[in-house]
């Protein structure tokens, strides 16, 4: 078995060493894992690349106030395997990325940030967790029995459900990535040290090898945008990024979620403003009826009356009305045959109903928008689904997909508008879809006559 030595200086390697009864400060590597792993497989890669990063930091001396260093992805191994091959089997468009392990997330659950009941109760990963060589007292590991919560993942986890539902959704275009896996602290009460805090060159030989071994990760994954947490990991990925002359990659930034960080209350609203819904599964979040409460069922029904009432006057059949505070403020149908206006989509309508509501409340609109929520009965079409999105309405109820001119289904208007909007779909699907089929087999009334000239064709025989 290969080891390596993560080591302080010589002086503190030796008092440590009197302290504690061992040789000196180590953490084993191995490199049993990946005997029988595939190469060509996206997990075996990823853990080889971290594989070559422990071994690499494992050469590293660190001065005081450094006392304790932990590195979760040697001693709690089986947990990031299990995390990377249960999400991480494919190409990632999406790297989120933090900065190294907190002490009661990564640290103790080897996975990044990860938030004990999270990690338990939405991943559903468990597996063998080892203790580090040398253990700070004020910081032990407990493993999933931990009893403390990191704010940091706790946050994130909240963020995760609240755009996604499942980690499957989640992690279907996104892995998270931590820069660096190594966790410092000091000796008195075993305070959090921030590889931005290191000092001297050891920081320097410490970002060079993090800098390669991310660089691997971006090019495994073929990665076209990362969600930097914090600025010090935002300036490293734009530094690699400049320096390899890769301008195909993004950098978007992100307050981390710790609650040191001044001004970051409400972190999970700014999240999911700054979160690029292109490339989160909204497209693939699809309507559980049992998660609706018995007042959005009540209100999808209004939406369906209201697709009834298009289809018996020859409109394209959909039905859509806007709720703010729990009532009801716009509510309509299609109106395009009867206005003679290709604009007059039920949406849309209801747009103007809502401005016409704030000007009789004499109410700032922009508020309004901002916290209504959408229950219409087909998914709205480019042009709606851009108007919407661009009011930050709340968020967006549909009933089945509109294929023809949906703004997911045909084209994403999100990757265009990155909007802070949540869309679901998928409520009553069949019976949406059997309406707009009911208007379809006949003949639009406003339809103009086809312009399209038919030859004729003489059968005369000769």
């Amino acid at each position: 078995m290969l080891r390596k030595k993560l080591k302080l200086s010589s002086t503190e390697d030796a008092e440590l060493s009197e302290i504690y009864d061992v040789p000196n400060m180590s953490l084993a590597l191995s490199n049993k894992h990946f005997n029988s792993i595939e190469p060509e497989e996206i997990p075996a890669k990823l853990l080889k690349h971290a594989n070559g990063l422990n071994e690499k930091l494992s050469n590293l001396s660190f001065n005081k106030p450094v006392e304790y260093i932990y590195n979760p992805v040697e001693y709690a191994f089986d947990m990031y395997e299990a995390f990377i091959r249960k999400f991480c089997n494919e190409e990632k468009k999406i790297l989120l990325l933090g900065m190294n392990p907190g002490p009661w997330g990564m640290a103790q659950t080897g996975i990044p940030f990860g938030e004990i009941k999270m990690v338990k109760e939405w991943y559903r990963i468990e597996a063998k967790i080892n203790k580090p060589a040398i253990e700070c007292p004020d910081r032990p590991i407990m493993g999933l029995n931990c009893h403390r919560s990191e704010i940091s993942g706790k946050r994130l986890y909240e963020f995760f459900k609240k755009v996604s539902d499942t980690p499957e959704n989640f992690f279907k275009n996104t892995y998270l990535y931590n820069y660096c896996p190594l966790a410092f602290m000091m000796k008195q009460n075993g305070k959090n040290i921030t590889p931005a805090q290191l000092k001297g060159s050891v920081k320097k030989e410490l970002e060079e090898h993090c800098n390669d071994t991310l660089l691997q990760v971006l090019s495994t994954l073929n990665t076209e945008i990362i969600i930097a947490l914090g600025k010090y990991v935002k300036d490293q990925a734009e530094s690699i990024l400049r320096a390899h002359n890769i301008d195909h990659i993004q950098v978007i930034y992100l307050l981390h979620p710790s609650p040191q960080i001044p001004g970051n209350q409400n972190w999970g609203t700014k999240a999911q403003k700054s979160y690029p819904k292109k490339m989160h599964s909204s497209s693939n979040n699809v309507l559980n009826p049992n998660e609706l409460s018995e007042s959005e069922k009540h209100y999808m029904e209004i939406a369906f009356t209201y697709a009834r009432d298009a289809l018996r006057n020859q409109e394209v059949p959909v039905g859509c009305i806007f709720v703010y505070n729990n009532e009801i403020i716009a509510k309509g149908r299609n109106t395009v045959n009867e206005t003679r206006n290709a604009t007059r989509h039920a949406e849309m309508n209801c747009i103007d109903d809502v401005i016409a509501y704030c000007d009789e409340k004499s109410i700032e609109s922009k508020d309004v928008f901002e916290n209504v929520s959408i229950y219409v009965t087909v998914e709205p079409c480019i042009m709606c689904a851009a108007a919407l999105y661009n009011l930050k309405i709340k968020q967006i109820l549909f009933g089945c997909r509109n294929d023809r001119f949906g703004g997911q289904t045909v084209f994403d208007v999100s990757t265009v508008l990155n909007p802070v909007t949540d869309v679901k779909g998928g409520y009553r699907a069949d019976e949406a879809m059997a309406l707009l089929k009911e208007f379809y087999k006949g003949t639009n009334p406003s339809a103009p006559p086809s312009k399209v000239k038919i030859k004729s064709i003489d059968t005369k025989l000769v």
